[in-house]
Formats: C-alpha cells, sequence, structure tokens
C-alpha cells in the first residue's frame, strides 16, 4: 500500500518530457549561437571600416595641413608637390614635398628626403584644380573585407604669406 501511494504521489519529468526539453534547449541554442556569430561578424567588419576610414582622414589632414602653406603647387594626376612657407620641427624641409599614390604598394606616400607612407589600402588618389588656385584632393580606399570609402575634401594655399 504504501509503495503504491509514493508511486501516485511521485512528481517528476518522464523520459519524454525531458527528451523534448533538452530538443527545444538545442533548438534555442543552435539560433543563438548563430545570432551571436553574426552580430560579431558585423562588428568585425564595422571596426574594419572605421580603421581605413581614420587612416584615410589622417593622411588627407596631414596633406592639408601642409598644403595650405603652400607657395607653389604642382599637380600630377596622382600626386601633389609643392614648396612651403615654413617648416615644422619634426620636418625642416620646406621644397619639393610630395604626396604621391604608388599603385604598386597601394599606398599614398609623402616625399621629403625620406619616403613615408602615410596611407595603406589605397587604390586611388587624385588632385585637381577646378580654377582660382583651389585643389580637390579625392583618395579610394579598400578593405581587406571588401569595404570601400571614397574621401573628398578641399584646400586652398594662402599663397603668399608675410609674418610681422
Amino acid at each position: 500500500m504504501e509503495w503504491d501511494r509514493r508511486i501516485r504521489d511521485a512528481r517528476g519529468f518522464t523520459l519524454i518530457e525531458m527528451i523534448m526539453a533538452i530538443v527545444l534547449a538545442g533548438i534555442l541554442g543552435g539560433f543563438s549561437i548563430q545570432y551571436v556569430q553574426e552580430i560579431a561578424s558585423m562588428n568585425q567588419t564595422v571596426a574594419g571600416q572605421k580603421d581605413l576610414v581614420d587612416d584615410g582622414k589622417l593622411a588627407l589632414e596631414l596633406l592639408l595641413r601642409e598644403a595650405r602653406t603652400a607657395q607653389s603647387v604642382t599637380i600630377t594626376a596622382t600626386s601633389i608637390t609643392f614648396n612651403k612657407v615654413t617648416a615644422y620641427p619634426q620636418d625642416t624641409n620646406i621644397t619639393g614635398i610630395t604626396y604621391s599614390f604608388n599603385a604598386g604598394n597601394n599606398t599614398l606616400e609623402r616625399i621629403s628626403g625620406s619616403t613615408q607612407v602615410v596611407a595603406s589600402n589605397v587604390t586611388s588618389f587624385s588632385v585637381t584644380e577646378p580654377g582660382m588656385n583651389f585643389y580637390l584632393v579625392s583618395l579610394q580606399m579598400n578593405g581587406p573585407q571588401g569595404e570601400s570609402f571614397q574621401i573628398k575634401t578641399a584646400v586652398k594655399p594662402r599663397g603668399d604669406i608675410t609674418f610681422s
């Protein structure tokens, strides 16, 4: 009698209920892992894009700062060369400063006595003069995961600056 009462009062899960719970947990886990992997992939892509844009913006900012103090400017399809009015403490050279696209290495290089790479993953670089001593600069960059950005800016050299 006591044995029958224990069986009737026993509370627990049947084997079928346990298997169903495991199957449902597995399905939910599979979807969760796929979702987390997708988020991680998007995060990696965005980080790559941000690094690419930051490199391009930094390179163009360096070029623009120097070009603003240019006295004479010579441009070609893929380079800009100028003489500056004043030197920087880090680089006392004020003549023949060139920013040039190196298609073999996919880099934008600054040449002033020595060559320095100022941006990598560059696919094109151009400088045009639409008139009035005003220069449009365009930099196209492609990242390792297929991201692509074009950064455009403009600069007007100050020209004949006189200091008092």
